[in-house]
């Protein structure tokens, strides 16, 4: 497979989250553009396809108080398996997307990784999670376009919708996230 690293060093841990708010919303479109063996591949597991991922959220901010602390609760292996795998956020300073197949076309390589640059410059702009979630409710279909450069179609627009329940867990783990503005 192939595994592209982001540096996230120069985000606040609130643009980090929307960013993963928005992977758990757009999550089916970035698997549509992998080879089919990807999904549901234990090495890259889907955010609806883990156990406990959202809980273990709420846990850790409401341990601290602090969103960074969201960070060391999935820096052990255990979480390391997911498509975006935010285990590497403490250690490396980045996220880690692990759900494209494997080539040896460079091309095929650079549009993938330029995508998925595209994705969480246009994430973490949005704003705080609620913002994006707020975006996503809004015109889904727009934010799919906007966000993953994919034309949606209506299955896909259904499978977003679909993810939105989580993501909608996610955006209010944090009470007030205009408040916050810890760096990672």
């Amino acid at each position: 497979s192939t595994h592209v690293h982001y540096n996230v060093g120069h985000l606040y841990s609130t643009e980090i989250v929307s960013i993963l708010l928005a992977w758990s919303i757009l999550e089916d479109v970035f698997l549509s553009l992998c080879a089919p063996s990807r999904n549901g591949n234990l090495f890259a597991l889907r955010y609806c396809d883990s156990n406990g991922f959202i809980n273990t959220m709420l846990d850790g901010y409401k341990s601290s108080g602090e969103v960074y602390e969201l960070f060391r609760m999935f820096s052990n292996d255990r979480w390391k398996y997911m498509n975006l795998n935010i285990a590497t956020v403490r250690s490396l300073g980045t996220i880690e997307f692990r759900c494209y197949h494997s080539t040896a076309d460079v091309d095929e390589i650079s549009s993938w990784i330029n995508r998925l640059i595209n994705f969480c410059e246009r994430a973490a702009a949005l704003g705080n999670p609620v913002e994006v979630l707020e975006y996503a409710d809004y015109n889904l279909a727009k934010f799919i376009l906007d966000l993953t450069g994919v034309r949606p179609t209506d299955e896909l627009v259904d499978h977003c919708r679909n993810n939105m329940s989580t993501a909608f867990r996610m955006a209010y783990v944090v009470p007030k996230w205009e408040d916050v503005k810890e760096l990672r």
